[in-house]
């Protein structure tokens, strides 16, 4: 696995839990060629919630948009996603583990997790671009895998 830069600058800067943020747009194209015009949406929609919410969220937990007032931004939310997640094993271990939901999927109930014990999840500025659900059967899946575990799906 190859990181990015900017993951690897905090690991040396010892950041307990960093995570990257992404769009799903890289595969688009072909999405809108199969006429997948829902999973194009989709796509589209889950990109915006990246910039609009998440991203935010990372950015007042961490600190760096300072019109929140600090004792704010330090209890503040911040969900971990799969995808661009590093952790150090301690802190996973002294976090009691990936949770296992019976709702929802372990990523979101990690980050509470974390920010709960007052660990920082520190955001990289690079965005990945990642693929979209490429068809409707496919959007479908995934849309229940976050809602019921990914394991319950298959």
């Amino acid at each position: 696995m190859r990181f990015h830069t900017a993951m690897v600058k905090g690991i040396q800067a010892g950041s307990p839990v960093i995570q990257q943020s992404s769009l799903f747009l890289k595969n688009i194209n072909d999405i809108l060629k199969n006429r997948a015009f829902l999973a194009a949406g989709d796509a589209i929609f889950q990109s915006r919630w990246t910039l609009v919410r998440e991203m935010p969220r990372y950015l007042i937990g961490s600190g760096r948009l300072r019109f929140v007032p600090t004792l704010l931004s330090k209890n503040w939310y911040a969900h971990c996603v799969g995808h661009g997640l590093l952790i150090q094993a301690a802190v996973l271990d002294r976090v009691g583990g990936f949770p296992t939901p019976s709702v929802g999927l372990e990523d979101s109930a990690l980050g509470f997790n974390l920010r709960s014990r007052g660990i920082q999840v520190t955001p990289i500025s690079i965005l990945e671009n990642g693929d979209a659900a490429e068809s409707l059967t496919s959007l479908i899946r995934q849309k229940a895998s976050w809602v019921s575990g990914s394991d319950r799906c298959a």
